[in-house]
């Protein structure tokens, strides 16, 4: 326990008074969430204002020649209603994530988390996801980019 102990933390704040800040921090506010019916509904709803700052970070980076569209697990071994099991992954079970990365560096260039199926698609699935993560690239550059058999749509 005292190799992972930041000795900083415990002695602001003991856990009983961090768990109940916790409990009453909150990043969004709930009654403005749309309901389930609405077709505005977005089940990350209470994440997507961090989700959008972490993704304008990502999008600042400067995008290598090669690039590569490719999904990722979140582990996540909780209840939530996102959670998607994929078993060809190290990590089986967690939040499911389809990246565009730089080819030789790996580091993340944008990201999408699916949230689900979505009802109005104007291609296949998986020609949504690479478009749509496509759309973030400069223009009139001579990018180059790659994608597993998951992705290889006629449409692409």
């Amino acid at each position: 326990m005292s190799t992972t102990r930041v000795g900083s933390i415990p002695s602001v704040m003991n856990r009983n008074r961090f768990l109940e800040i916790k409990r009453y921090l909150h990043a969004t506010d709930s009654s403005n969430q749309p309901n389930n019916t609405d077709p505005n509904f977005n089940r990350a709803y209470k994440v997507r204002p961090l989700s959008n700052i972490v993704k304008e970070h990502f999008q600042k980076v400067p995008k290598e020649e090669k690039l590569s569209v490719d999904e990722q697990i979140i582990p996540f071994k909780g209840r939530s209603i996102m959670k998607q099991q994929m078993p060809n992954k190290p990590s089986r079970w967690g939040y499911k994530m389809f990246l565009l990365a730089g080819g030789n560096s790996g580091i993340c260039c944008d990201f999408i988390s699916y949230t689900g199926k979505s009802i109005k698609q104007p291609y296949e699935f998986c020609t949504t996801i690479v478009l749509d993560l496509y759309e973030t690239m400069p223009r009139l550059f001579n990018h180059k980019v790659y994608c597993d058999n998951y992705f290889a749509t006629i449409r692409l």
